[in-house]
């Protein structure tokens, strides 16, 4: 969890409220020998008492020669609607800008198993699940670690007393108005006296075993994602939407969430009513959703999860003789050779036409090759189940007002080259998926 203490080793973040968990961490940690950098972040919520809070963090940091960064934040200013939910959002960007700042090697902060209780039963209550219920991971991805885990908030509190350590104590936080403090003050102490004296320890226990279950549910997942998912364009990833629907349950909804994590903005967290929703439209041929920071579509066979707001592709690219023709914001690249044939391709006499490239709008239509007549490309997609998502970016090949050649559907009847012609014009297009095309 941490490296070994030590002078040569990297320094670990603390993040210290002033409160006793916090205060207690910083002193252990301390007393070990490791090189710590304490991390305060002023609220500014309750005025002179937050700036006590500070001012004991610089005291307390400056008797044990600890360095201290402090930032001043106002959750209000973000989310006056809901201050819990702003302030950790301003924690989160705090430690991930400190650690990359001040090279951190991890954060530890102060939760303590009964923190880790307090939070499974409200998660319990909301519905969470499975892996909602791990709670306060003991590590995570961003680098917060959380040493405390084992101990109760009486016991470091005793720990602290027997030392003659003082701490600050937030008042806000016997503000029974607050969830988090109703569970605290009523809820805990109701199962603890009618129900079980350990319901501290025994809930927290559930919450280490979760953890464990979901670190297996989790490898096991990022082993048989590339089994499901498919990279795509503009960073979506698609999937055979009745492959996931034959998956077990359990293994479909991670494999659901580790898609949405890996393609989703950083527009709030996803939930399982976000998950429900994407349920919801698996099994429907033609459908769609929009969730924080993603576009879930479902066409034909496929699912297509991609960022909500991908770059659009508009506009036309002169073509100029054989070579390569990117396109703009480059997710296609078009290449024209010449080349020696039995007449498959494009007849020469293109390259002496003002040729375009631009991606198909709906109404666009020609005779491919072979065909008896005159087609909208809307029906060619409908008739090889060319997924939604993909159409905004077909590559077509214009002379003025007239296909020359498309994606897929090959050289218009009337400029493909003649059976009997000794060389042809190929097109080749290569997408930012990596999919190529030629005719």
């Amino acid at each position: 969890m941490l490296p070994a203490p030590g002078p040569s080793a990297p320094f670990t973040g603390v993040a210290l409220s002033g409160g006793g968990d916090s205060t207690a961490l910083l002193h252990i940690l301390h007393r070990l020998g490791y090189r710590l950098h304490a991390l305060h972040l002023n609220h500014l919520l309750r005025g002179a008492e937050s700036d006590a809070d500070e001012s004991f963090a610089r005291s307390l940091c400056a008797a044990l020669s600890i360095p201290l960064t402090v930032r001043r934040a106002d959750p209000r200013d973000a989310s006056p609607s809901n201050l819990e939910a702003a302030g950790r959002r301003l924690r989160r960007v705090f430690f991930a800008e400190s650690r990359a700042q001040l090279r951190l090697h991890r954060i530890a902060t102060g939760h303590s198993q009964t923190d880790q209780a307090e939070t499974l039963l409200l998660r319990l209550l909301r519905g969470a699940s499975p892996r909602g219920l791990a709670s306060i991971l003991p590590v995570t991805r961003e680098g917060l670690i959380r040493p405390l885990l084992g101990l109760s908030r009486e016991e470091i509190r005793a720990w602290l007393l027997s030392e003659g350590l003082p701490f600050r104590d937030d008042a806000s936080n016997q503000d029974t108005s607050r969830l988090r403090a109703r569970a605290r003050h009523t809820l805990l102490p109701v199962l603890a006296r009618d129900f079980n004296p350990a319901a501290v320890p025994a809930i927290s226990r559930l919450a280490s075993l979760a953890y464990e279950d979901e670190r297996y549910w989790a490898a096991l997942t990022r082993k048989l994602f590339p089994r499901y998912f498919t990279p795509a364009a503009f960073g979506a990833l698609t999937a055979d939407a009745g492959a996931l629907l034959r998956a077990a349950p359990a293994l479909r909804l991670r494999l659901l969430r580790a898609a949405l994590d890996a393609v989703r903005l950083p527009a709030g967290e996803l939930s399982h009513h976000h998950l429900e929703r994407v349920l919801a439209i698996l099994p429907r041929t033609s459908a769609s959703a929009t969730l924080p920071g993603v576009l879930l579509r479902r066409s034909f066979h496929l699912l297509h999860i991609a960022p909500a707001s991908p770059p659009l592709s508009h506009g036309t690219v002169h073509i100029e003789g054989p070579g390569p023709h990117p396109f703009p914001g480059g997710e296609i690249h078009l290449q024209l050779r010449v080349y020696n044939t039995d007449g498959r391709g494009l007849d020469r006499s293109v390259l002496r036409g003002p040729l375009l490239l631009s991606v198909w709008k709906p109404g666009d239509a020609y005779r491919p090759l072979g065909a008896a007549r005159r087609t909208k490309l809307k029906v060619l997609f409908q008739n090889v189940r060319i997924p939604s998502w993909e159409r905004p970016f077909w590559p077509i090949l214009w002379w003025d007002d007239q296909i020359v050649w498309s994606r897929l559907f090959g050289p218009a009847a009337e400029f493909a080259a003649p059976r009997d012609a000794d060389v042809s014009v190929g097109v080749q297009v290569t997408l930012s998926s990596g999919q190529v095309a030629g005719d």
